[in-house]
């Protein structure tokens, strides 16, 4: 009976050690790729930095030496201080995951939509309250989150993402009839609202 006891115990903490790994793990990563989470470790092979998470560190600003990793693919600067994306931004070409959820971002700089291979854009809980037409320009977007920024108006030109697969707009104040206009441009995506609001009538 005591090892039957002791045997579902074990079962029981591996089950939960297994699921908080899971819940942990970083989405939209490539098992395959190494994972950079500092920046004196990347900065050794700044050429092999191809995945850099940098979360929680209190940054108030992109770290300078970012801007050497010219392999960079996937990069979370998430739950962070940035109240700003760099103009710099453009000179990682082969970007395809940008990530800075819960920063203090109140504007996205043209610069961005310069990003070609963008698959997957992170900008939720942020401040930012308009995207500019030029997001057409990222062709291969896949993933659009604005969660819980003050963005209420899309852009009509987002009706050429042809590509995009998801847009997250929940947690922002719109009424039926803004829910309705976002659905008249974004045709193909899947898009997540809260429930509409009595507002802006």
């Amino acid at each position: 009976m005591y090892k039957r006891v002791t045997m579902r115990f074990k079962l029981t903490v591996l089950l939960f050690v297994l699921f908080f790994s899971l819940q942990g793990k970083e989405k939209d990563l490539n098992d395959s790729i190494p994972v950079f989470t500092d920046i004196a470790s990347a900065s050794l092979t700044p050429d092999s930095v191809v995945q850099f998470v940098l979360k929680k560190k209190k940054l108030t600003g992109f770290p300078n030496e970012i801007w050497s990793f010219k392999n960079l693919e996937f990069l979370d600067l998430s739950k962070n201080k940035l109240d700003s994306i760099p103009l710099r931004i453009q000179e990682l070409k082969k970007l395809k995951v940008l990530k800075v959820s819960r920063n203090n971002i109140s504007s996205i700089p043209p610069q961005l939509y310069k990003l070609s291979n963008l698959e997957i854009l992170v900008l939720s809980d942020n401040e930012m309250a308009y995207v500019a037409p030029e997001i057409a320009n990222l062709s291969k977007l896949k993933k659009l989150d604005l969660w819980r920024t003050n963005v209420s108006v899309l852009p009509e030109e987002m009706s050429r993402l042809d590509n995009l697969e998801f847009l997250d707009l929940r947690g922002i104040s719109l009424n039926r009839k803004q829910q309705s206009n976002v659905l008249d441009i974004i045709l193909k995506a899947k898009v997540y609202f809260s429930p509409p609001c009595n507002c802006n009538n």
